[in-house]
């Protein structure tokens, strides 16, 4: 869980890690997750804090660290650290805007080249959930998470696209173990454009191991969604065409499907059965066309 920052408790928290700080103000559209602001050496800059979540923080951050150093563009860390009950994180703020209405060709060329250097990760002794290349095949095949059962229980027409999901996955082998770096919520809002280039890929708070076929089946959806909602998606070309294409280069049709499936149960089972009734019915509408995507 992310803690509703206020500038005066992300003040607090930057004390806490030895930063000073002025011009401290809420990140736009965020719900105030994350707070702006700028160091005394002028560095434009980014607090966050989390509670309970944050004990996963120090290996996502080992592992944004082991990224940077392959070139990859994400945020430098300048501080971090329990601090107020919880665990904080001063960051560096990246150049653009996020891709609201998703990232069009040139830019999605270069997300998929940061997504290929996420490739075969150096294990560092991170928090275990950050460490465990297994932890998709975990939620997908035993429903660690309970996200199967939560989604069954979200409607009737949930329950029966539960039913096929959990059929469709199963019906080709279980994909090669990879051991990937792997974003796990990466959208059109976590990159950032900027005069038309990629200006980096933040919010690395879930990043751990796995395949990261998936951080590519999540923007693959996103772009399906905006057909739901009628908006246009960016071309030239289909992107979810350009998706699924690198998508089965790096894990072939059994990746494909365990991450659809982990896309799948992870949006329809996480709010629970009082999740928002229009995001379970972008997800009703979204889930069926990735299946039909792959034969």
């Amino acid at each position: 869980m992310v803690y509703r920052l206020t500038p005066e408790r992300a003040r607090l928290v930057a004390d806490g890690l030895g930063v000073r700080l002025s011009g401290l103000s809420p990140a736009g559209a965020d719900k105030g997750r994350t707070i702006f602001a700028v160091t005394d050496a002028g560095q434009p800059v980014v607090v966050k804090w989390l509670d309970r979540w944050g004990q996963w923080l120090p290996g996502a951050i080992g592992h944004s660290t082991q990224l940077l150093g392959r070139g990859y563009p994400t945020a430098r860390i300048f501080a971090h650290g329990p601090v107020l009950g919880g665990y904080g994180l001063v960051q560096e703020r990246l150049p653009g805007r996020p891709a609201v209405t998703g990232p069009d060709k040139a830019v999605l060329d270069e997300v998929c080249a940061a997504v290929a250097l996420q490739s075969a990760a150096l294990h560092n002794g991170a928090a275990p959930r950050c460490g465990d290349p297994g932890w998709m095949a975990k939620v997908v095949y035993g429903d660690t998470m309970g996200w199967w059962r939560a989604a069954r229980e979200r409607s009737p027409e949930s329950a029966e696209l539960c039913v096929r999901l959990a059929e469709w996955v199963r019906a080709v082998p279980r994909p090669e173990l990879r051991a990937d770096f792997v974003h796990f919520d990466l959208s059109f809002t976590s990159i950032l454009v900027r005069r038309g280039r990629l200006g980096g890929i933040v919010d690395i708070d879930n990043l751990a191991l796995g395949d990261r076929a998936l951080d590519l089946v999540c923007l693959a959806c996103q772009y399906e969604g905006l057909r739901f909602r009628d908006a246009p998606v960016p071309g030239p070309g289909d992107p979810v065409d350009r998706l699924v294409e690198e998508v089965l280069r790096i894990s072939g049709r059994p990746g494909w499907r365990q991450a659809v499936a982990y896309n799948a149960i992870a949006r329809l089972g996480w709010g629970g059965p009082h999740g928002r009734r229009d995001q379970l019915e972008r997800s009703l509408w979204v889930i069926p066309r990735m299946m039909d995507r792959v034969i």
